[in-house]
């Protein structure tokens, strides 16, 4: 049966197991998460398909995470600053902007398909070692200092925070989290990686015949 949870249409993609900031300002939105932080209750993060993030309602995408609030800060006209992190995927099967003064939406939580369990474990630790690879590029290339990402050994983990450290569009992210198993989530990011890596390879080049300067991409 489809469960019903606030939702918050945002311009961002939330992956589970990772961190989301908010700051909240808007009177619907502090009216939700109160209700959330009092009865400990997850909402939803749903990426933007058409809209915008404050005053009428967006048309969310289809998929998005849960997220469970961890910290909330009350500022004393009433904004809240909480760190939330991802949980569980979800589909949305019907949303409702009439019900409460925010976004209610009935969902059904997303599991990844069943799957051959070597094949999940290798294809993760190549798309892992091209992350790396790929991080310590843009790290350079932004002139920051070199560290490495932290990787479990779970896939289904990986492949989520492989996703969240892409530097690409939001549309291309969510792609990604719609992704129904570990191994076809996996296949996507290496062709991104790929893609990205020989990228920014060509800007370190570049860079070093021509002092193009630091690198930026949004």
């Amino acid at each position: 049966m489809p469960e019903e949870i606030p939702l918050f249409p945002l311009n961002t993609v939330l992956f589970p197991g990772m961190p989301l900031p908010l700051h909240i300002f808007e009177p619907r939105y502090r009216e939700m998460i109160a209700l959330c932080s009092e009865e400990k209750r997850p909402f939803g993060v749903v990426l933007i398909r058409e809209g915008m993030e404050v005053g009428e309602a967006a048309k969310p995408f289809d998929v998005g995470t849960m997220a469970k609030i961890i910290g909330v800060d009350r500022l004393e006209d009433g904004r809240l600053n909480i760190v939330t992190v991802g949980t569980r995927r979800f589909r949305l099967v019907n949303y409702y902007t009439d019900r409460q003064s925010y976004v209610v939406g009935d969902v059904e939580i997303l599991d990844d398909q069943s799957e051959h369990s070597e094949d999940a474990s290798q294809l993760a630790r190549d798309v892992g070692a091209m992350a790396q690879r790929y991080v310590a590029m843009v790290q350079a290339a932004s002139e920051q200092e070199l560290t490495p990402l932290e990787l479990t050994a779970n896939p289904e983990e990986i492949s989520y925070v492989l996703g969240a450290t892409l530097r690409i569009r939001n549309r291309e992210r969510q792609r990604i989290l719609e992704a129904g198993s570990t191994i076809e989530r996996l296949q996507l990011e290496k062709a991104i990686f790929e893609r990205e890596s020989a990228t920014i390879e060509d800007f370190l080049k570049r860079r070093k015949a021509g002092n193009l300067g630091p690198f930026s991409r949004n």
